[in-house]
């Protein structure tokens, strides 16, 4: 779901963070990261264009699965790494770092198709205050990286939300596929074509049936069964896309039902070798 863009004070963030920071505190010069990232990887990128960099002292993010720090490459490199109990990780910056930067940019060795950010904002520090904002889903883009000489297309997670007069067939969380039938725009008019289809089908298996096939040929039962068929398929609302089910909801006061769904869209973006 989309991360909705605002702004908290961090006073309170603080106190928490201090409270529930783990015993993981390190600066980059302190440690030493493998120098090759071990294929398959996901280079998440996680734009500035809705903050002024030049005031930005750090990135919170979240993975899911959890990733580890060995897993990590980062442009910029930050000045200071952090992991809360609350499973974030926060990257501080050297005053300045991100101005005039378009966005940071994390790559995540070992990765497997599963693993995601599930939170991020930017620790922003304006005149007076320092605050949270939190990064739109939209705004933080992915590729995927196998060999690391093939460029692949990115993806970016949209919130896309369709409406159907009738009964949803999907449930919140279940994954679709393109093409999948989401709901049945007349329940009642499906059944009764279903009941037709079944009688047409046990009629033509029927030995008057077999022997109206030989002597007049199949295809008056094709011509019966494509045209059944096709009203059917006229009453399903199929996926335009694949993509993950968030929630159904029906709106009492027209009958529709609205489907929203979770969708990885491509963007134009390339992996470098």
């Amino acid at each position: 779901m989309k991360i909705l863009a605002m702004a908290v004070p961090l006073g309170a963030l603080l106190i928490v963070g201090a409270s529930q920071t783990a015993n993981f505190s390190k600066r980059m010069g302190q440690m030493e990261l493998p120098a090759d990232c071990a294929q398959p990887s996901k280079i998440f990128r996680f734009s500035l264009d809705e903050v002024d960099g030049a005031y930005v002292s750090a990135l919170r993010v979240r993975f899911l699965p959890e990733a580890t720090l060995a897993q990590l490459r980062f442009n910029p490199q930050p000045e200071e790494m952090l992991f809360n109990r609350d499973g974030t990780l926060e990257l501080r910056y050297a005053t300045r770092t991100l101005q005039a930067m378009a966005a940071a940019q994390l790559e995540l060795c070992s990765a497997t198709p599963m693993h995601e950010v599930r939170e991020a904002y930017w620790v922003v520090r304006e005149p007076g205050r320092v605050v949270a904002k939190l990064i739109e889903a939209a705004r933080i883009d992915w590729q995927w990286r196998e060999s690391g000489t093939q460029p692949v297309p990115g993806t970016q997670v949209v919130i896309k939300e369709l409406s159907c007069t009738g009964q949803a067939l999907v449930q919140p969380y279940q994954l679709i596929t393109g093409e999948e039938p989401l709901c049945v725009k007349d329940p009642v008019v499906l059944a009764k074509l279903q009941k037709e289809l079944q009688d047409l089908q046990r009629e033509q298996a029927s030995f008057i049936g077999r022997l109206r096939a030989l002597l007049l040929g199949e295809r008056a039962y094709e011509g019966r069964l494509l045209a059944l068929n096709a009203q059917i398929e006229k009453l399903y609302l199929k996926a335009p896309y694949p993509g993950q089910v968030l929630g159904v909801t029906y709106d009492q006061r027209n009958g529709l039902a609205w489907i929203r769904i979770r969708v990885e869209e491509a963007a134009d973006l390339r992996v470098s070798p």
